[in-house]
C-alpha cells in the first residue's frame, strides 16, 4: 500500500509463470481509474532469460538474468546464457501513479544468493529488491532442506542494503523438484512481517515504511563507508 512511504508485497503460485499475464509495451493513453489508488499490484511476468515488470497493464521496465544455476535440477545453463553485463546490469524503476513512489529493482531467482546483486541495487537506489523465484528441493540431496538458508540469505543482504525484500516463490512438483513456497516481505532490520506457507497459494500484503531505509543507513552508513577502491578481487575469474 502507499501512502506514507509503504508498497505492497507479493505473492506465490503452483505455476513456475503466471499464464495469460498480459503485458503491454505502452503507457495507456489517459490516467487509469486507479492512478488515486492506495493499492498498486505490481505483476511479475516471467520469461526464460527476461523478466518484465509492470503496473497495472503497462511496461515499466526489463532486466535480464545475469547469474545463471548450474547444478543438479536447476541446469539453466542448458537452455540460456546470463544476460550481458553491458548497459545498466541492475536496473531500478520508478512506480508511478503514487503520492509517495516507490523504487523497486527486480533480479531473479538464483540472483537472490549473490550480495553482490542486491549491493548493485541499492547503490543504484532501490529501496525494494523483488525476486520472482522457482527454488525448492535439491535432488541429489533430498534430505538437506534450503528453505532456512535461502530465506536468511535474502534478509541478510536486505539489512546490509538497507532495502525491502519481496520474494515470489513457487510451491508443488515439477519432476524431481518439490518447490518449497514461503514467499515473504523482509525490512531493513530483518523483521518478516509475511510469510506464506509451503504448500499452498497465497497473497501477501505488508505494509512498508520506506523510511525505514533512510534511517537504518544513517544508522549504519554501509553505502557511504564502502571502500570500492580495495574489492578489485571481486572483479577476478
Amino acid at each position: 500500500m502507499f501512502g506514507t512511504r509503504t508498497v505492497v508485497g507479493t505473492s506465490g503460485s503452483k505455476s513456475r509463470f503466471a499464464p495469460g499475464m498480459p503485458v503491454i509495451d505502452r503507457a495507456p493513453a489517459e490516467v487509469p481509474w486507479w492512478a488515486g489508488a492506495r493499492l498498486i499490484t505490481l505483476c511479475l511476468v516471467g520469461r526464460p532469460v527476461s523478466l518484465k515488470y509492470c503496473l497495472a497493464s503497462f511496461l515499466l521496465g526489463r532486466t535480464r538474468k545475469p547469474h545463471i544455476p548450474r547444478t543438479a535440477g536447476y541446469h539453466e545453463d542448458r537452455y540460456f546464457h546470463g544476460g550481458p553485463a553491458d548497459g545498466e546490469p541492475y536496473p531500478v524503476v520508478d512506480l508511478p501513479y503514487a503520492a509517495a513512489p516507490a523504487r523497486i529493482g527486480l533480479p531473479t531467482c538464483w540472483d537472490q544468493w549473490f550480495p553482490e546483486v542486491a549491493r548493485a541495487y541499492s547503490v543504484n537506489g532501490a529501496e525494494v529488491i523483488a525476486y520472482p523465484t522457482a527454488i525448492g528441493s535439491e535432488p541429489d540431496h533430498p534430505d538437506f532442506d534450503t528453505e532456512p538458508l535461502w530465506r536468511q540469505v535474502i534478509v541478510a543482504n536486505g539489512i546490509a542494503n538497507g532495502t525491502f525484500m519481496v520474494v515470489a516463490n513457487r510451491w508443488g512438483d515439477e519432476g524431481s523438484i518439490t518447490f518449497y513456497g514461503s514467499s515473504f516481505v523482509s525490512d531493513p532490520y530483518g523483521r518478516v512481517p509475511a510469510t506464506a506457507p509451503r504448500h499452498e497459494d497465497a497473497v501477501l500484503v505488508a505494509p512498508l515504511d520506506l523510511d525505514q531505509r533512510r534511517d537504518w543507513l544513517t544508522l549504519f552508513p554501509f553505502l557511504d563507508t564502502r571502500r570500492p577502491d580495495t574489492y578489485g578481487v571481486l572483479t577476478r575469474r
